[in-house]
């Protein structure tokens, strides 16, 4: 198959569910009533790696992406990864491109992680809040112990193998008034590739009723002052690459955004725990959202459930109020788990539409500066 009719498959696999070697305060995954007891999942056998792998390849004529999430995954060990990495390259009789990444807290990240990383072209996102004021505050171990140093080693390590990497940044509420310091941070040290994700409190609540829960109002004086800094770099000919602002800008010349919460509708994740069992999405990893399991169903057939049916017709439900709305172009009503379960319209809808009115002018002249270059 070829063109249109190519069937490319990104797959994230959570080998070790929901263990990690971290208590993050604001951690979402083991919030009640969204994983449940992730110690009965255990740590992903190989023979799950290899059905896995087979259901892969039997699906997908075109690229195929293993993502590698947690948890932390690299609590799995070496050994699981290295007989992955060779069980689907020796699985690949179609020739299919493959591509793996995987994102860690870093701390177990040693000279052996970072070569194997390396040498089989994981894409790594590698995740830092920003200097140890903030990220230390929320990113601990289970004796409260601070997370950076194991971070920032890990940075280290990837710069010196050469590991291509992008950090991922939760924006929480220290996050949101800090924002120059957390920026000028990751500068100082040559990180210039962010990914910056709003903080989720855990499913099931209302939002904002922890110390790091992130306002609206927090969300746009953070967008607006780290626009001001990343706008004012580009100008001076420093390019920091922020995915969001640089999603938006893609937007503005006729580009889909990449960003799966900023395309205004779900997609099927196919979201693999160490079980098997298979979810749409990360954000919905709950025994109401399974859609399958890989020991049993083939990709095909999981595509075809009614569960990936009732899923993504969820993700379509928005507000009226956005249909009116002069930014509906650019927000699209944003993620699905950023909305209020009932009105379906995003909690940061005013952060978003007073960060439109700030920014839209410039963005838009750098989108049409684009357009001519291309």
């Amino acid at each position: 198959m070829s063109g249109s009719c190519t069937k490319s498959l990104g797959m994230l696999i959570k080998p070790a569910s929901g263990r990690c070697n971290l208590r993050c305060r604001y951690c979402f995954y083991n919030s009640p009533g969204l994983m449940g007891n992730t110690d009965e999942k255990g740590f992903m056998k190989p023979e799950t790696a290899a059905l896995l792998i087979k259901r892969a390849y039997d699906f997908a004529d075109g690229p195929v992406t293993f993502a590698f999430q947690g948890g932390e995954p690299t609590l799995c060990g070496m050994d699981f990864f290295r007989y992955f990495v060779k069980k689907a390259n020796e699985s690949n009789i179609k020739g299919v491109k493959i591509n793996f990444s995987i994102q860690t807290n870093g701390v177990v990240i040693d000279e052996e992680w970072a070569d194997f990383l390396s040498k089989n072209n994981f894409l790594a996102g590698l995740s830092i809040d920003g200097p140890s004021s903030i990220h230390n505050a929320n990113r601990i171990d289970a004796l409260g112990n601070p997370s950076l140093a194991g971070a920032m080693n890990a940075r280290r390590l990837f710069d010196e193998y050469k590991v291509d990497y992008n950090v991922l940044c939760v924006v929480n509420s220290l996050t949101a008034k800090n924002p120059e310091r957390t920026y000028e941070f990751f500068k100082k040290h040559g990180i210039d590739y962010i990914q910056y994700i709003p903080c989720l409190d855990p499913a099931g609540e209302e939002p904002g009723g922890h110390d790091f829960s992130l306002t609206p109002e927090g969300y746009e004086n953070f967008l607006k002052k780290t626009f001001d800094l990343w706008y004012g770099d580009l100008k001076s000919g420093k390019t920091v690459v922020i995915r969001t602002f640089d999603n938006y800008i893609a937007m503005l010349m006729g580009y889909m955004p990449e960003a799966c919460g900023m395309s205004g509708k779900c997609a099927c994740q196919f979201v693999v725990e160490a079980d098997g069992s298979v979810y749409p999405c990360d954000f919905y990893v709950n025994q109401s959202n399974i859609i399958g399991n890989i020991l049993y169903d083939g990709i095909e057939d999981i595509i075809k459930s009614e569960g990936v049916g009732t899923f993504l017709k969820k993700g379509l439900e928005i507000n009226e109020k956005c249909k009116t709305c002069d930014w509906y172009f650019l927000c699209r009503d944003g993620c699905r788990r950023y909305r209020d379960p009932d009105s379906n319209l995003n909690y940061y809808c005013e952060s978003f539409r007073n960060f439109f009115k700030y920014a839209y002018d410039r963005m838009a002249g750098i989108a049409a500066a684009l357009s001519q270059g291309r």
